[in-house]
């Protein structure tokens, strides 16, 4: 069972039981590795009548069960989402590994006043290295907060809270973070706010919106004494070996699957390896970044 392009599930097993009004439903899975990516889930789904619509309403019982991720046994507890004519409704979902936990809870419907609330306690970055599967972006770092999602008119509105405990990216530290988000309606944008501190000083600083409807980005990105190795994961295959640290500020615009960089970054003691080439370049001097070029002064 595929459910990434590059992820899939391994030896998976169904069990059905149909019932006059319900359907028993058992899923198992085992990749029968070293590293142990295995599964156990049971629910029960009851269709229900509702004579405000033609359609059926569901509930979905979930049971106690487990899954297994890069050999760590995650618990799922009893819970239920239930759908009726004109809302979704969690309640007590919840995943934890005795250190970790995520959780879901609360309605989603027309109503302004009732929002599905997403918690995460203390979730580890490198599960999502699994789903990502591409080695040229290794994340590190715990995540804890919350996503407030809202149904207004039909209309989406996710506010987002994370903090990020000593965040990295292909094992260089880009500090403690901080992100939030929240929903403008007037430009049906996503407004963004990125903030990462090494020893109390702001390193990184992403500020900015994303449109999920037209899938683009605009951010402005500023960089105070980081480490120019971040770079190297977007200015791959060309550029290796990164050295020095970075100050300055640029523009991220355009398609979210292919963004441009426009801006100006001071290199401090910098370093990089031209791989063509294999020559190695020293500087201190001003990198500009222009679409997806990188020019420097001299």
């Amino acid at each position: 069972l595929k459910y990434t392009e590059n992820t899939s599930l391994k030896n998976f097993l169904t069990s059905v039981k149909i019932h006059n009004d319900s359907i028993e439903m058992n899923f198992n899975w085992n990749n029968w590795l070293q590293e142990n990516y295995s599964g156990n889930f049971n629910s029960l789904l009851t269709f229900t009548k509702n004579n405000l619509s033609a359609k059926p309403g569901f509930k979905l019982d979930i049971y106690p069960s487990n899954i297994i991720v890069l050999d760590t046994t995650w618990y799922i507890g009893k819970g239920y989402v239930l759908k009726d004519s004109s809302c979704y409704q969690f309640s007590n979902i919840r995943i934890d590994n005795r250190n970790s936990n995520l959780s879901i809870d609360g309605k989603l419907s027309p109503n302004p006043n009732d929002s599905i609330v997403f918690s995460f306690q203390n979730i580890s970055l490198t599960h999502l290295n699994s789903i990502i599967n591409e080695e040229s972006l290794i994340f590190n770092g715990n995540l804890s907060g919350k996503t407030k999602i809202t149904d207004i008119t039909k209309e989406i509105q996710i506010n987002s809270d994370f903090t990020i405990e000593k965040m990295s990216l292909n094992n260089e530290l880009i500090g403690d973070t901080r992100f939030t988000s929240y929903w403008e309606k007037n430009d049906k944008k996503l407004k963004v706010n990125l903030n990462s501190k090494i020893d109390n000083l702001t390193r990184l600083l992403v500020e900015g919106s994303i449109s999920p409807l037209k899938k683009e980005i605009d951010c402005n990105v500023t960089f105070n004494k980081q480490s120019l190795k971040i770079l190297e994961t977007f200015l791959k295959p060309t550029f290796v070996d990164f050295k020095g640290t970075i100050d300055g500020q640029t523009r991220i615009y355009g398609e979210l699957s292919n963004p441009k960089w426009e801006g100006k970054l001071l290199a401090n003691n910098a370093s990089l390896t031209l791989a063509s080439t294999m020559v190695n370049y020293h500087f201190n001097d001003t990198i500009s970044l222009h679409n997806h070029d990188i020019l420097f002064t001299n």
